[in-house]
């Protein structure tokens, strides 16, 4: 899931389960929002409401509304991408500086709690977290410069995601320095769903929602790395992609996915060009939920932010904001 469809989802469920499914969350007997006080309940909507999302998403596919995506224009595209990865960005800096900010979809939220949190600055995650997205840039670097360096390119994540956890794991950083690591992941698949279909009529509206913006997200990313690398994007396709991961997904208990900037600019930059890096993907997830969750307990949190960091620079066009002004201004508002 991305960080735009968390939020929305979050948005479209927030008060939706009734006294009778919540009463501590509406006696007073218990604090916090509806997905705390009452998580089982909440979850169950939530699958369901990827369901639903998948459901019309295939069913769209299949009318051919596909093709709705030609009305957005090159500079909306551009815009709209270059912001998702300005904003991914900043949602980074929590992890490389060490502390909380909230979550939000409006980068001005975002900046503000930046600036109001920078005092609480862990100096060693900031310093380690910099200098690893230094080092990620600069292996890209190399592995374009060099040939016989090529390797790297891929390989760099994993090489620095093994190096942040030897350097915590060995000076005991989580402990003595208070740097933030994965933690305990729960290990397992995931349970099969268990639908209730008569909540439909609660989540039907809030799902278009869903729809539109997460289509648009998956999109935009699309065609951005179709322009960077020259193919097509055959939109009818992609919908129908995006409505059998939700429909499929929702089995196995997932929410609403769509196609990620921050994934998707990782998945780039370490060269990956069909499919099968999905599939490789995938299964190396099944591998590690099954047997290798406790190897993540030490993995830095800072060490993740400078991956994804380091992988959206690519996807600020700010040379086609630069472009547009010269060309045609009205385009270039549109970018903004």
């Amino acid at each position: 899931p991305t960080a735009l469809v968390s939020i929305l989802t979050s948005a479209a469920l927030d008060g939706l389960l009734t006294e009778e499914e919540c009463p501590a969350y509406y006696d007073g007997s218990a604090s916090g929002n509806q997905n705390e006080v009452c998580p089982e309940q909440y979850t169950r909507l939530a699958i369901l409401l990827a369901f639903i999302v998948g459901v019309i998403q295939i069913a769209a596919a299949i009318c051919q509304l596909g093709f709705i995506v030609s009305f957005l224009g090159h500079p909306v595209i551009s815009g709209f991408t270059s912001a998702a990865a300005f904003l991914i960005g900043l949602t980074q800096v929590k992890n490389i500086m060490g502390f909380k900010i909230k979550k939000s979809e409006y980068i001005y939220v975002t900046v503000g709690e930046i600036i109001n949190n920078i005092d609480q600055t862990n100096p060693v995650s900031a310093v380690l977290g910099f200098t690893f997205v230094a080092m990620l840039i600069a292996s890209k670097k190399v592995a374009r410069q060099y040939k016989s360096m090529a390797w790297l390119r891929p390989m760099a994540p994993l090489i620095f995601c093994i190096l942040g956890s030897v350097i915590v794991k060995v000076s005991n950083l989580d402990q003595t320095h208070d740097v933030e690591v994965v933690g305990e992941v729960p290990s397992g698949l995931p349970p099969i769903a268990d639908y209730n279909f008569a909540d439909i009529n609660r989540i039907i509206v809030p799902s278009i929602t869903i729809i539109v913006i997460s289509y648009m997200e998956s999109v935009a990313i699309t065609k951005s790395l179709a322009a960077q690398h020259g193919y097509e994007v055959e939109a009818g396709q992609e919908l129908f992609a995006l409505g059998a991961t939700n429909f499929f997904g929702s089995m196995l208990s997932a929410f609403p996915v769509t196609g990620s900037f921050s994934r998707s600019a990782v998945n780039n930059s370490v060269g990956a060009k069909t499919q099968l890096s999905g599939l490789i993907t995938g299964l190396g997830m099944i591998i590690t939920l099954v047997a290798l969750t406790s190897v993540f307990s030490y993995l830095p949190k800072f060490v993740l932010g400078a991956i994804v960091l380091s992988s959206v620079v690519n996807l600020f066009a700010y040379e086609d904001a630069i472009y547009l002004w010269k060309v045609k201004k009205s385009d270039c508002f549109l970018w903004f």
